[in-house]
């Protein structure tokens, strides 16, 4: 009895779509203009570390035309380390002793 009763509950709802609430759809990031994705391979450790990147101040750095502390200011000093030397900052450590 009360299965029945259940499941002509579950019909009419179905049928006039009571309750029905919409789901939600995740919202998709669109990719941030003028960022590249990098990636670097540690020449010591060959762990692969990626970042992004504003293309434009990327290219002024690699053309040579700013240094890297000047057209690339958000990254980490570690980050920035890597990009000129292929060595990631544990390497660096037990290369230079320094932390």
């Amino acid at each position: 009895m009360k299965l029945e009763n259940r499941e002509r509950r579950m019909t009419a709802k179905i049928a006039n779509l009571e309750g029905f609430r919409p789901l939600k759809v995740p919202k998709v990031r669109k990719p941030r203009e003028g960022l590249i994705g990098v990636s670097v391979s540690c020449h010591m450790c060959r762990n692969v570390y990626s970042f992004r990147v504003p293309k434009k101040s990327y290219l002024k750095w690699v053309n040579k035309e700013e240094l890297i502390q000047v057209a690339l200011p958000n990254l980490s000093v570690a980050e920035r380390e890597l990009l000129i030397s292929k060595t990631c900052s544990g390497c660096y450590e037990k290369l230079t002793g320094m932390q």
